[in-house]
């Protein structure tokens, strides 16, 4: 199931289970959000932005940002891109280190915590498995937010691992404790039963219609129509015969 949900005005996209890869026991689901992040108004001096993803202990979070993307902290030697205001900022000077008290990143960098968590630094790019849960905050790095211009549009891509026999289920696709086959769909005509039973197995049985145990067809269960035969002309009704009675038909072996 493929679910889009707009949320202020950023398209998501929530794949369940049936993106990606399977393992043997686990699946991964994965949510892709694109949030736009302003240096002005999401600062970490003013109000970072809080994302839609809750991310858990155990996720995989890779965060891009096109590098050509730029905001400011102010001057015009002050602009950079999500890497932040450093030695090798294409688009002006380096400014060093800003240290808020609990974390150290350089000016004019991307960075992102687990909220009430500890803050780790993005820049253009990021990857890695989370050690917290919370939602997913957003920030420009500065010590102050007054003078601030700029924004960059931020890809994230969340993948969760779920255990995929929590939810399964006759119908799922996949062969589970207690099923003989599952091929995933709802023709119970087919080798596999809506029931997850082999066909092949069932007694020869090929007929769809319950009850029918001898598979012609008329859900009698077990009586084949050519022995109620009692109009002798082969078709297996018990009215009006035929010319040719069919006690009266060469055998065939």
């Amino acid at each position: 199931m493929i679910l889009d949900i707009l949320v202020d005005e950023v398209d998501v996209e929530f794949d369940q289970c049936i993106i990606d890869y399977f393992c043997d026991d686990e699946c991964i689901d994965t949510y892709n959000d694109e949030y736009v992040v302003s240096a002005d108004e999401n600062s970490i001096a003013s109000t970072p932005l809080v994302t839609t993803l809750n991310v858990e202990a155990g996720d995989y979070l890779t965060i891009t940002v096109d590098p050509t993307d730029t905001w400011s902290a102010g001057a015009a030697d002050r602009t950079s891109n999500a890497d932040g205001l450093t030695a090798t900022n294409p688009y002006g000077g380096n400014y060093g280190l800003y240290n808020n008290g609990s974390a150290e990143f350089p000016y004019g960098a991307l960075v992102a915590r687990i909220y009430g968590g500890s803050f780790f630094l993005i820049g253009s790019s990021f990857a890695g498995t989370i050690t917290e849960t919370g939602l997913l905050e957003l920030m420009y790095w500065d010590s102050n937010s007054e003078d601030n211009t700029g924004l960059v549009d931020v890809s994230v891509r969340l993948e969760k691992s779920v255990l995929c026999d929590e939810d399964s289920f006759c119908g799922d696709g996949f062969v589970d404790e207690g099923e003989k086959c599952d091929d995933g769909n709802s023709d119970n005509t087919d080798s596999c039963r809506n029931n997850c039973t082999d066909r092949s197995g069932g007694g020869g049985n090929s007929s769809s219609i319950p009850g029918d145990g001898d598979g012609d067809g008329d859900g009698d269960g077990d009586t084949p129509d050519r022995l109620l035969e009692t109009g002798g002309d082969g078709d297996g009704d018990t009215d009006e015969p035929e010319d040719t009675p069919l006690t009266s038909r060469p055998l065939v072996f």
